[in-house]
């Protein structure tokens, strides 16, 4: 498989298409608002679509950057493979996987947002590790070339210790739920590479279990005590629905009192996106 054939197109009209919406996204605050993964857009709005619309928006040039560059490698050799069906299975396979998993890790979390393309990228490139794990890989951050199962092997191990850590602005959750998507999709498509690759395989969903363990174990991810005691006692309608508007109206005051006290040139870009958001959703 030779990582830079272009005989096929869907994925260069997938990466032309994040380019484009993340594009939209940077210069209309409303669209990029409307289609971003949103914990209360999902499951209180019943949003379904930002399941997949915001795989195409990126929170910014450098996110797009990554995220297209690593496509470009890794997706023209999987869609070679596999074919044009084939390869959109597991893109949009593993982008969806991501998600479903950060929206069942993020659940309690109830204004988690994100946005990105890199549950479906993670997916592809696990694709490719799954079909190749002898292939070298020299990567940016790693200046030896190494085999492509043991990226497999310190990528799960980054993404477990980062969701442990959440010290940074990483969804961790999504990177490896599209990657464990992208191989379960794989073994989908050719069933036959449970027996070539089982080690491989054993070695991928031992990963995947331990970071579903190790979650399952991190107080983040789990429902606070007193979440947990109202979650026994009460139904889900309009108190819940109240309270979140409460924590909405109360952010969306904070930045209010930001603008008049900095000013609105003060605001990050987020901060910003964020406001806009904010005063339109709690107007209805």
């Amino acid at each position: 498989m030779e990582p830079t054939d272009i005989s096929s197109i869907s994925w260069l009209v997938l990466l032309a298409a994040n380019i484009v919406i993340s594009l939209v996204g940077f210069k209309n605050t409303h669209f990029f608002e409307k289609y971003l993964f949103s914990i209360n857009g999902v499951l209180r709005e019943r949003e379904y679509i930002r399941l997949l619309s915001s795989g195409f928006l990126h929170g910014g040039w450098m996110h797009l950057a990554f995220n297209m560059y690593s496509f470009y490698w890794f997706g023209p050799a999987i869609e070679k493979y596999w074919g044009t069906v084939g390869f959109l299975a597991v893109y949009f396979g593993s982008l969806l996987g991501g998600n479903l998993l950060s929206l069942y890790m993020h659940r309690y979390h109830e204004d988690y947002r994100a946005v990105g393309a890199s549950g479906a990228v993670s997916g592809v490139i696990f694709s490719f590790i799954l079909l190749v794990p002898d292939a070298t890989l020299g990567l940016m951050f790693i200046p030896i070339p190494i085999p492509a199962w043991l990226f497999g092997v310190i990528y799960m191990l980054i993404s477990i210790f980062g969701m442990r850590a959440q010290s940074d602005n990483v969804g961790h959750d999504a990177h490896l739920g599209g990657a464990f998507a992208g191989v379960l999709v794989s073994l989908a498509l050719q069933p036959d590479l449970i027996d070539d690759r089982a080690w491989l395989v054993a070695l991928l969903f031992a990963g995947f279990t331990a970071f579903i363990w190790l979650a399952a174990r991190t107080s983040f991810f789990t429902a606070p005590a007193a979440t947990q005691e109202w979650l026994r006692t009460q139904r889900p309608g309009k108190a819940s629905a109240r309270k979140v508007d409460m924590q909405l109206q109360e952010e969306l005051n904070e930045l209010l009192d930001k603008v008049q006290a900095q000013g609105w040139n003060n605001l990050s870009d987020y901060e910003q996106r964020r406001l806009y958001y904010l005063s339109n959703r709690l107007r209805k």
